[in-house]
């Protein structure tokens, strides 16, 4: 009887159902990677044991190559996507080049992010030069696509802002109306914050800037549970 009611839970119905589908997958394992990350750098300055730092390295590590493997093939998603918003004639220009620019650039992190697994995993091993160059580029295309959205989520929340002052001009009586435009406002403003939130990574990847483990596990946390909240 309890076992039947715990499974007809809406709660456990929604985590299996989240469990079922790759971006469910990769969300999770992605939130507890950034953690990892960021809770052996938090255990490294607290003076913990070297062993319990190590092992929540390990756990990133793990989860980073695991997430590599399940996103081969992916980057055609990314092409097609940016082909059928190249082909969008009547989306507003920046909008439709940024979707695009985006969508490539991706496409160009997860072919370079695919090969660095080939070396990870040892089928197909790298000089280290030759690992680091390719992690470089992936990281470049990386943040090629993440500043795309920057754009892209700038000009939405401009049109949104603009469509909202010329409502209130006109007057408009209807709530529904004036509340869904300032939810555009909302959405943008918030996928404008992730984006570079998850520029942070890259960046740090890059040594373009100096953010330490911490900062930047921390960053990927936040982004990783917003796409978790995004497909619960």
């Amino acid at each position: 009887m309890v076992c039947a009611t715990v499974l007809e839970h809406p709660t456990y119905q929604r985590v299996v159902k989240l469990l079922e589908t790759q971006v469910g997958r990769d969300k999770l394992m992605r939130t507890v990677q950034y953690f990892a990350r960021f809770l052996s750098y938090f255990l490294f300055r607290k003076g913990y044991p070297k062993s319990a730092v190590l092992y929540w390295r390990q756990v990133m590590t793990t989860l980073s190559q695991s997430r590599k493997l399940f996103r081969l093939g992916k980057p055609l998603s990314h092409v097609k996507a940016a082909a059928g918003a190249y082909g969008n004639k009547n989306a507003d220009p920046i909008l439709r080049a940024t979707t695009v620019l985006r969508n490539l650039g991706t496409t160009g992190f997860l072919t370079f992010d695919s090969l660095l697994w080939l070396h990870q995993s040892k089928l197909r091993p790298l000089s280290g030069p030759s690992a680091r160059r390719i992690q470089v580029i992936s990281l470049k295309f990386w943040l090629f696509s993440l500043v795309a959205g920057m754009v892209n989520s700038g000009r939405r929340y401009y049109q949104a802002k603009q469509r909202e002052s010329a409502l209130r001009v006109e007057g408009e009586k209807d709530v529904a109306v004036v509340k869904k435009v300032v939810e555009e406002e909302k959405d943008a403003t918030k996928q404008f914050v992730l984006f570079l939130l998850d520029s942070f990574i890259p960046l740090s990847g890059l040594q373009w800037v100096n953010f330490d483990d911490g900062f930047v596990g921390l960053a990927g946390v936040i982004t990783s549970v917003a796409g978790l909240r995004a497909v619960w």
